[in-house]
């Protein structure tokens, strides 16, 4: 069967809520993810077939976000674009889309990502903006990983113009921005007797993450040695409810696909839209936390929805290189109960 791999991957910072990013739109964000694909690839724009990018909330930025977000990058009008919305999972569906298209030859070179803006999502409902230890970890490897430089390979700097001149932002916002010792004293937001604080759920976020996605024999012609194979991908499906479990049914199938066990993987990102998240799924499934999330994950990081399931992807393949890993699986939970999993082998 063809081979479909990942030669390079990319991503913005993630900005706070009405941060540093807050004056990009998604598109905007999109296109600096795209942009750093090419340029650091040197792929002609006119190899690309197709763009596939998700974005969440797009109420106010015009029609056709990825549209927009490849024509700004630089790419030609004959590329092909499609947005799509599939809430958390959208930038991780956008790669399973990839792999799909060029299994079936409709195309041969995919930029696949997502993007988002929730900083510039519309004020549309009155009051709506106002409504311990697993957090504490996210944020203290993230914020090593931070000093460490871990992030670097995988980041697309962005140029914020001002009056005052020009500020080059390189760095993931939130984890810098943590109070630890306010962490225990935080309440409850669902529950007063329940367990999710601020502390140990994601944050409003704003980013973008692109990876390129390609044939084998493609990458071969270009002369790249591509980063890593996608092995299998999968979805699962659930009661709404259940929605923070349903990543443990996809990696279960993913593992099936694949022929694989959890034994077998060297690292895993699992998204943590709230730490319940990867506590859940690594008891449902045997992962354990020490190779899961190692740099900290959307605790920490954030959360900007469309892009997410690209940047788990993103960080898992750059974190794999720099450990020679063999396998990773990047994992996340879907508003609705949906859930979707895939693993890539290092090339």
């Amino acid at each position: 069967m063809k081979k479909v791999v990942i030669t390079h991957a990319r991503r913005t910072p993630i900005g706070s809520f009405g941060g540093t990013l807050s004056s990009f739109t998604a598109a905007q964000l999109g296109s600096i993810a795209i942009k750093a694909v090419l340029e650091e690839s040197g792929i002609d724009p006119k190899a690309v077939d197709e763009v596939i990018f998700g974005n969440v909330l797009m109420a106010g930025q015009g029609q056709a976000p990825a549209r927009q977000a490849a024509l700004n990058a630089g790419l030609p009008d004959t590329v092909e674009t499609m947005t799509l919305n599939k809430m958390c999972g959208s930038g991780l569906k956008a790669i399973m889309l990839a792999q799909q298209a060029i299994l079936a030859g409709d195309a041969d070179v995919v930029i696949a990502g997502g993007m988002e803006s929730m900083s510039n999502a519309p004020y549309l409902l009155p009051k709506a903006r106002n409504g311990f230890k697993y957090g504490h970890e996210s944020y203290t490897r993230a914020q090593n990983a931070q000093k460490d430089g871990k992030f670097t390979a995988e980041m697309a700097p962005v140029v914020l113009k001002t009056r005052a001149g020009e500020t080059v932002i390189d760095k993931d916002e939130d984890p810098e921005k943590t109070n630890f010792a306010k962490i225990p004293t935080l309440r409850p937001v669902f529950d007063k007797d329940g367990v999710v604080t601020a502390a140990n759920a994601s944050n409003l976020n704003d980013g973008a993450a692109a990876v390129l996605v390609m044939s084998e024999e493609k990458a071969l012609e270009f002369g790249f040695t591509p980063l890593v194979e996608i092995v299998a991908q999968s979805s699962a499906a659930k009661a709404p409810v259940d929605f923070t479990i349903a990543p443990a049914d996809a990696i279960h199938k993913v593992l099936g696909k694949a022929g694989l066990t959890v034994k077998d993987i060297d690292l895993f990102e699992i998204n943590e839209a709230f730490a319940v998240v990867s506590l859940a799924v690594n008891k449902l499934t045997g992962i354990t936390h020490e190779n899961t999330n190692v740099n900290g994950g959307a605790i920490a990081l954030g959360h900007p929805i469309g892009a997410s399931g690209a940047r788990i992807v993103a960080t898992l393949i750059h974190e794999m290189m720099r450990r020679g890993s063999t396998y990773g699986l990047a994992s996340l939970c879907i508003g609705g109960g949906e859930a979707s999993a895939i693993i890539v082998k290092k090339y």
